[in-house]
């Protein structure tokens, strides 16, 4: 069975904590970045959330859905 995750339960803030010390270590991991995406997004951070999806874009080139996902958050 597998346990919600943090940004799910309420508590994004240390979801956040984790996920960017994660990426301080791991910059150009793309699941790392995806997670800040999706709680950036979730908090409401619009900024936030595209300025991930921008180095996630960087990462993962080729990835179509990264691709996509930026253009999801800049859509007005």
């Amino acid at each position: 069975m597998r346990s919600p995750s943090l940004n799910t339960t309420g508590r994004s803030r240390d979801a956040l904590e984790i996920q960017k010390r994660a990426d301080a270590r791991h910059p150009t991991d793309a699941d790392i970045l995806t997670a800040l995406v999706t709680i950036w997004r979730d908090q409401g951070d619009g900024e936030g959330a595209i300025a991930y999806a921008e180095q996630l874009v960087r990462v993962a080139h080729n990835n179509a859905q990264a691709k996509m996902l930026l253009e999801a958050l800049r859509e007005p």
